[in-house]
């Protein structure tokens, strides 16, 4: 395992992780001067920071994250404005994608309550975490930071955590609205979908 986020990250990781404004408080962990939550594990469960040649996967689900013409749409990334785009690593699960293909079909079945009962898996977005981590906002700054975010029961868990321009889009400036769209549609341009099976 890699060295710790130091004990003033760890706090906010805790307070934040699971939070539906996830994202914008765990920007307090971007101006620390004592460690980098990219280059350190955030918890005692991680088998070790998110390298930038890993590829990691999230669940592409209809009708939100698939526009009409089967490209991927700038709702895949929101998650990561939010509580944080949750994805699996590859390298870190036996089967690889076929994992998290398996957890999406489940997961995603377009039955059921609420907003996950609404979405019904299409298949899975890959992205090599070093172009996510390339992605920056016009004015030159990390557009998105990838975190591990290990659990005990997901050792496999990391998340996809935007920079700037939280919370829902609607509510932004439109000069904001602009920035955080070109910031999704570079990461989505990045990101490659794979089908489940038919």
């Amino acid at each position: 395992m890699s060295q710790l986020i130091c004990p003033n990250c760890q706090a906010v990781f805790a307070s934040s992780l699971g939070s539906q404004a996830a994202a914008a408080k765990l920007s307090k962990v971007l101006t620390c001067t004592e460690c980098n939550a990219e280059t350190h594990s955030t918890t005692t469960h991680s088998p070790g920071v998110v390298l930038n040649d890993e590829m990691v996967a999230s669940c592409a689900c209809h009708p939100y994250h698939l526009l009409e013409d089967g490209t991927l749409s700038p709702d895949t990334v929101a998650h990561a404005y939010a509580q944080g785009m949750s994805v699996t690593r590859l390298s870190k699960v036996e089967s690889g994608e076929a994992h998290v293909m398996k957890f999406c079909a489940a997961s995603f079945t377009g039955r059921g309550k609420g907003a996950r009962g609404k979405k019904k898996a299409a298949g899975i977005a890959i992205v090599r975490t070093g172009d996510a981590r390339e992605v920056f906002y016009d004015c030159g700054s990390q557009a998105f930071k990838v975190y591990d975010t290990a659990s005990e029961a997901m050792d496999f868990h990391a998340d996809i955590f935007a920079t700037d321009f939280f919370g829902n889009s609607e509510e932004l400036s439109l000069e904001d609205q602009a920035a955080r769209l070109a910031a999704q549609m570079a990461l989505i341009d990045r990101m490659e979908l794979k089908l489940l099976p038919t």
